[in-house]
């Protein structure tokens, strides 16, 4: 799991980590941006993310929603910042798109 959530040399935060595996195992997605957590989002997953997340970290200023379907659409699950979540429980495997923001939900 990560451990830094402060910008790096240059200058990129993480807002989350997805794991393809519960308890933070398989293959995993990082989430950055060049600035602290603010508004972001993410329409559609990333080829070979759809559909495939089982558990995350938020960053410790970054709350995060998943969305069942793409442009947000469907059933959601809200996640509070600074948050490991090592299974999603019945929103397993079904993240499509994403939003980030400073407090839940996004």
């Amino acid at each position: 799991m990560i451990d830094a959530w402060n910008a790096d040399a240059s200058g990129t935060f993480v807002l989350s980590v997805d794991y393809k595996d519960a308890d933070f195992n398989g293959g995993s997605l990082t989430w950055t941006q060049t600035s602290n957590c603010g508004r972001f989002q993410a329409a559609g997953m990333p080829n070979g993310w759809n559909d495939v997340i089982s558990s995350l970290v938020t960053s410790t200023g970054c709350a995060n929603t998943l969305y069942q379907n793409a442009n947000f659409g469907g059933m959601t699950v809200s996640i509070s910042k600074n948050t490991s979540r090592s299974g999603l429980g019945s929103f397993n495997d079904l993240t499509t798109s994403q939003k980030w923001c400073t407090a839940k939900p996004c």
